[in-house]
């Protein structure tokens, strides 16, 4: 691991201690993971292979392969990532071991296929994704398999499965599935709400009241299979305010709001949301969808009006807010 750093960064000076964590933890797990610091306003590294375009930059170096850190700065991030690009599936050869994976907390992604073709694009897309766990039945259960399938396990779900080659359309699917049926807008939801030109109806929660997030819950139930997002943010979640600014949201105010699929407009629920009902939000989130609701404010935000033309999404990680306009990211640290 090789984080590019100059020493008048300020960003370089916070993560100076996480960094060194997440080196002090692997040493301790006897890991052959090492990991440098490169001052590059001292020593230029003559290496097509890294792009910089900003102080810290993190890049993992396996032989000839390089790819770039852009998680969580945090050393159970870093530990978490480095690892699974040594290890990114595991190996299930007996059904008690199924059983365990099907008990297990978080997120676990499951592979059956007797292709290796599968195995090695599955492997692929656990590199790839820093949170969940990936898994792939192999030994003589391997031989029973009859056709390529994804499952996932979820502590907040009822399995899900998935028919069919690993590929784009796999990766849709399991990001679609991955969350509980309201999320929250944070590092790891935020791709599925702002770039996969999904609707989405957002509850701004200022008066954290719990009925409203049970109507969001249910509704959300039914519309589990359609191509919608429901999101809930309350005061005290990260990114609480910046994310009301964006779609010019009083923090003060319990609003419900919808966003289209193209990111180019948003509805606000007008009637009384002390009264609302699952009946209710279910009219208003089919109507969003069909394009019939009332749809306003052209520019949702004030940063879309700051930021008029290609902007494609507020990205939301930990403490830092990327706004992501054509093909440059400008990142503004809160």
């Amino acid at each position: 691991m090789i984080e590019f750093y100059a020493p008048w960064c300020g960003h370089c000076k916070k993560l100076a201690p996480i960094y060194a964590e997440a080196a002090q933890t692997l040493a301790k797990q006897n890991s052959k993971i090492k990991f440098a610091k490169i001052d590059d306003t001292a020593e230029k590294l003559d290496d097509h292979r890294f792009k910089l375009t900003g102080y810290p930059t993190l890049y993992f170096v396996d032989g000839d392969e390089v790819s770039k850190y852009e998680g969580d700065r945090t050393s159970e991030a870093l530990v978490r990532w480095v690892n699974k690009r040594v290890t990114p599936v595991t190996e299930i050869k007996t059904r008690e071991e199924i059983d365990a994976v099907k008990k297990a907390l978080g997120v676990n992604v499951v592979l059956l296929t007797n292709q290796q073709s599968e195995i090695k694009k599955f492997r692929k897309a656990a590199q790839a994704d820093q949170y969940n766990d990936y898994y792939f039945v192999g030994g003589d259960l391997a031989k029973e398999i009859k056709e390529t399938q994804v499952s996932i396990f979820t502590n907040f779900t009822e399995p899900i499965t998935y028919k069919g080659g690993i590929g784009s359309t796999f990766r849709f699917w399991l990001l679609k599935n991955e969350r509980p049926p309201v999320v929250k807008v944070d590092e790891r939801t935020v791709n599925l709400i702002f770039k996969e030109h999904m609707n989405v109806v957002m509850l701004f929660n200022a008066r954290k009241d719990d009925r409203l997030t049970k109507v969001l819950t249910d509704t959300a139930a039914a519309f589990k299979l359609h191509d919608v997002v429901f999101a809930e943010l309350r005061p005290g979640d990260t990114n609480y305010e910046q994310v009301a600014e964006f779609f010019a949201v009083d923090i003060k105010e319990t609003r419900l709001i919808g966003i289209d699929g193209g990111m180019n407009q948003k509805a606000v629920y007008r009637q009384n949301l002390a009264e609302i009902t699952v009946e209710d939000l279910n009219e208003f989130t089919g109507k969003l969808m069909d394009q019939t609701v009332r749809l306003q404010d052209r520019h949702p935000g004030q940063e879309w009006r700051r930021y008029p033309e290609g902007n494609r999404a507020l990205i939301a990680a930990n403490t830092i807010i990327r706004i992501v306009k054509c093909q440059k990211v400008t990142e503004v640290w809160v």
